[in-house]
């Protein structure tokens, strides 16, 4: 979805009480994640729900990171312990301090967590505290264990890209053609893995989650297999299979 329009989107879905508990905001722009994080949080707290930011005391005090029911952990590249994790933990196990009543924890982003801290949030994302919210920013949601994206709804920031860049995977998936599909394997086991994954990851995000959805979750699982399994070329035998039975 277009920046702007999610922002727009989620703020609605606040203020009429629908705003989901946990969020996983997906893009390769940092940017992009902190613009519409920052956004959000500050309509949050603002006394008078303008979208636009009105001077209100909240919206100052939030300028300011002066806000005590907002945490934010992580700083986009450095793994996350369990100890930081813990931290919002405590904090937000008791009642509120301000007077919104509103909790916000921001995870930045949240595919560096460490597997110990990973753990420790999924615990929290199960049974969160009254009116407390989480912000999970990702650069690479294919990165995030499964139990955590799970528990989450996830929003993907469309990244503006000219359509005569698109790579081969993304050419491929618009023939929608199966004999195309299943003749491409052959090619891509010919490719430097690294480099695949770098393809599939980019198909991911600009194309495959924004409109061939139905594959979304095969070509999550090449990617994790392309990066686990030694024998890569039977994964990519499989998953082109696999989209072409979709078909």
């Amino acid at each position: 979805m277009e920046k702007n329009n999610l922002i727009n989107e989620l703020k609605q879905l606040y203020k009429t009480k629908n705003l989901y508990s946990s969020i996983i905001l997906n893009s390769r722009s940092i940017n992009d994640l902190q613009e519409v994080s920052q956004e959000l949080m500050r309509f949050m707290f603002c006394e008078n729900q303008s979208n636009q930011d009105d001077g209100c005391v909240f919206c100052s005090r939030f300028k300011k990171n002066l806000l005590l029911d907002v945490i934010t952990v992580g700083d986009s590249t450095s793994e996350i312990s369990k100890e930081k994790i813990q931290e919002i933990i405590d904090k937000f196990s008791f009642t509120s301090i301000e007077e919104t009543k509103t909790k916000v924890y921001v995870i930045d982003v949240v595919e560096n967590l460490k597997t110990s801290a990973a753990n420790a949030l999924l615990k929290f994302l199960e049974e969160p505290p009254l009116n407390t919210y989480a912000l999970l920013l990702s650069k690479d949601r294919s990165k995030i264990i499964q139990t955590i994206r799970s528990r989450c709804k996830l929003f993907v920031i469309d990244s503006h890209f000219d359509h005569s860049d698109q790579n081969d995977l993304e050419i491929m998936f618009e023939t929608r053609s199966k004999e195309t599909y299943l003749l491409s394997a052959s090619k891509f086991k010919k490719i430097n893995k690294s480099e695949f994954i770098e393809i599939l990851e980019q198909a991911m995000n600009r194309t495959i989650l924004k409109k061939f959805p139905e594959f979304a979750e095969d070509t999550i699982t090449l990617i994790e297999d392309l990066k686990n399994l030694p024998n890569d070329k039977l994964a990519i035998d499989n998953y082109f299979i696999k989209i072409a039975e979709r078909l």
